[in-house]
């Protein structure tokens, strides 16, 4: 189930990008605010275009482009603590708006894709129990160390399941689209 292993990527570093941008980062309360509304603003402007891509292709086809797109989170991690302090904020903002853009396509299709692929049964705790691999995150920064080293190995191994989850995403395109069997929206 490509999708579930996505959906368990996706929610992996929750808790260690917010870590990241305090501790390492050295955001202020104030950057922060200003980094989530830019980045929901660039969420909005490129809500449109998935959306058609949705239309177009299916589900399926866009999530691969919120699964690029999350893999330059971990690379953002890494990059934006070796600048100079006066830059960070800016630099993690803009890069963070442009480069995850198409995370807008986490909302828009997984959930769809998830009610199509999972069993009926036990359907909501499945979903859950992959929601809680939040901590998860945290609790791989601590064994390796809790410090700025641990942050860079956690976002190399964040950013290697995330490839591994967007080729199992193409890969689950690929085969639904021939096996004709493409996530279907309803309007």
């Amino acid at each position: 189930m490509p999708v579930v292993f996505f959906y368990i990527t996706w929610q992996l570093d929750w808790s260690m990008w917010y870590l990241g941008q305090v501790k390492y980062c050295k955001m202020s309360e104030m950057t922060l605010s200003i980094c989530n509304g830019v980045f929901n603003i660039g969420q909005l402007a490129a809500v449109g275009m998935i959306a058609k891509v949705v239309r177009k292709k299916s589900p399926d086809f866009a999530l691969i482009f919120a699964g690029i797109g999350l893999c330059f989170c971990p690379v953002i991690m890494i990059l934006v603590p070796h600048l100079p302090l006066a830059y960070r904020g800016v630099t993690f903002i803009v890069l963070m708006t442009v480069l995850n853009a198409p995370q807008c396509a986490v909302a828009l299709c997984t959930v769809q894709i998830l009610l199509n692929a999972a069993p009926e049964k036990n359907r909501s705790l499945l979903i859950s129990l992959f929601t809680m691999m939040t901590t998860l995150g945290v609790r791989l920064y601590t064994a390796l160390g809790a410090d700025l080293t641990a942050l860079y190995r956690f976002n190399l191994i964040d950013l290697g399941v995330r490839i591994l989850s967007t080729l199992g995403l193409i890969w689950r395109y690929q085969k639904a689209k021939k096996d004709g069997f493409l996530t279907k929206i309803s309007d």
